[in-house]
């Protein structure tokens, strides 16, 4: 008996360490495959493909306030300039036509507040040229005529791009705008020719006053003390739009204060015209009739017959008419009125 518990109890004791066996090999295989998920899920899923670089690549380093302030911007998030701002335009003309009477565009040449060069070039005229004005404008044929001269509307695109949304300074810009054939906003135009300050006063006979532009040549001497275009030399665009520059920076805060008062009118009653339109079209109009009530004293029942009498009277009706162009209709009567029996 007790040989056969033993041997029992002896199975029992076995079974239970491979039991033990097996849950020890269990638990080390799911740790081993939780160990492994783990490792395959913090690899990227796309990482194989191309351009792709893992999280520590991805990231860019952190930049503190001090570093962003050493960077150097580029150029288009600077700050404006006045270099940036304000350029002076000036144009030298060639005579074509018959006794080279009218003008033409041969030379176009812009400069910044610091007075550096933008632009300068000479401008191939399409048609022939009567009179190159060489003693006033300094060009000759060779000059509009060789390969380095453009076209005017190589010249035209270029110098929009330059002074489109900035003040243009210039000496009578009228006539360097209508040979280029542009337009400028009147608010961004300043032109020493129409500035009243540099503009001289004449009186007439009957004693009215006019207000005349000056010559360049006199108000770079009388303002400046500087000689510009001097007899027997010929004319420099270049020279004459740093006068106009210089004119301009003289009295560049009274001038600016004037176009900021001339700007402020000028919004008021664009405001007001506008309020007006906006109020003029809310207002409430009332309907006019389309009938008035009213009684024609041309007709005289006197005239009728008595035939007509004895018979029933007819219904007329009468329509709108203006009192002031037909004084014979009466208002406040009955519409529908009838004629009177004679009686």
């Amino acid at each position: 008996m007790n040989h056969s518990k033993n041997s029992k109890f002896e199975k029992l004791s076995r079974t239970v360490c491979a039991l033990d066996k097996r849950l020890i090999q269990g638990r080390e295989t799911v740790t081993h495959n939780r160990e492994t998920k783990s490792h395959e899920i913090s690899k990227p899923s796309l990482g194989n493909r191309k351009g792709n670089n893992s999280r520590s690549k991805r990231m860019k380093p952190r930049t503190t306030k001090g570093e962003k302030k050493n960077k150097i911007s580029t150029k288009h998030d600077m700050p404006m300039g006045k270099r940036d701002l304000y350029f002076a335009l000036d144009c030298e003309m060639v005579g074509i036509g018959p006794y080279g009477a009218q003008s033409a565009l041969a030379r176009v040449s812009i400069v910044n507040w610091d007075c550096e060069l933008v632009l300068d070039t000479f401008v191939k005229v399409p048609v022939p040229v009567t009179d190159y004005r060489t003693f006033v404008s300094g060009i000759r044929s060779e000059d509009i005529e060789s390969g380095k001269a453009m076209d005017l509307h190589a010249v035209r695109i270029a110098v929009q791009n330059i002074i489109r949304g900035k003040i243009l300074i210039g000496h009578a810009l009228e006539n360097d705008l209508k040979a280029l054939n542009l337009k400028h906003p009147w608010c961004d135009i300043r032109d020493t020719a129409t500035y009243a300050p540099y503009m001289r006063e004449q009186v007439d006979s009957n004693n009215r006053r006019a207000m005349f532009p000056r010559r360049l040549k006199d108000l770079a001497w009388n303002e400046l003390g500087k000689k510009i275009q001097v007899l027997g030399d010929a004319h420099s665009s270049i020279e004459d739009g740093i006068a106009a520059l210089e004119l301009y920076k003289a009295v560049r805060p009274q001038w600016e204060a004037f176009m900021s008062a001339q700007v402020k009118t000028a919004n008021e009653i664009e405001t007001s015209r506008i309020q007006k339109i906006a109020g003029f079209g809310r207002r409430r109009v009332q309907p006019m009739p389309l009938y008035q009530h009213a009684v024609s004293k041309q007709f005289d029942p006197l005239l009728i017959s008595s035939n007509h009498a004895k018979q029933p009277s007819p219904w007329f009706f009468i329509p709108v008419q203006d009192p002031r162009c037909f004084s014979a209709y009466s208002p406040y009567v009955p519409q529908y009125s009838t004629p009177l029996n004679n009686q």
